[in-house]
């Protein structure tokens, strides 16, 4: 929560790192190479905001010089926790605190509280190392799904511009297994960055 306050009202986009470009799903070029592209959805999430999403593309492909195309990843990430969260842990309670006849959005971020206090709970009985559950299993996938409940009545909600936040994971062209990166594919990614924040 501490992060989430220092974010709100001074950051509305984020870009993650770490999505391979021939990872699952990813797009190809007309002679089948993958493609550079970004993640805009993983298990129903949406990582762009209705209110600035568009926006965040924008910069992102300016900064790019070309268009990426944007897909969903049957896989998880840490952008996917970023958004989440915000939107679950951040966005949603701000809002209810100003419309607390909103059984809507009570309700689903009450569904979503009781899931996440079950992951903690178990967290703390399994070593680091181990995970509570497979992505696709109890408990994860359902909190997932709860996430998703709190964002669809979110997007039927006008939001303070203070609680607008977007996210994509950029590809870039590496495997774990490769064993090294290629220090053009790191020059050009970061160009994309820099482009992005300036």
């Amino acid at each position: 929560e501490e992060l989430m306050r220092h974010l709100c009202g001074r950051v509305r986009h984020a870009v993650v790192l770490d999505r391979m470009t021939r990872g699952s799903g990813a797009p190809r070029t007309r002679t089948r190479e993958p493609q550079r592209h970004v993640v805009s959805s993983y298990k129903g999430v949406d990582l762009l905001g209705r209110q600035c999403g568009e926006e965040l593309m924008r910069h992102l492909q300016a900064a790019a010089g070309l268009r990426l195309p944007a897909i969903e990843s049957p896989n998880c990430s840490d952008a996917l926790e970023l958004k989440g969260r915000w939107d679950a842990e951040w966005a949603a309670p701000r809002l209810l605190e100003q419309r607390p006849e909103d059984e809507e959005l009570a309700h689903a971020l009450k569904e979503y509280e009781t899931i996440t206090l079950q992951i903690r709970t178990l967290m703390k009985r399994v070593p680091p190392e181990q995970r509570v559950s497979g992505m696709n299993s109890e408990p994860r996938y359902t909190r997932y799904e709860a996430m998703q409940r709190v964002q669809a009545v979110l997007r039927k909600r006008e939001l303070d511009p203070s609680l607008w936040f977007s996210c994509v994971n950029l590809s870039y062209d590496y495997e774990e297994d490769w064993g090294c990166l290629s220090l053009k594919e790191l020059q050009d990614t970061l160009e994309i960055v820099l482009g992005f924040i300036g």
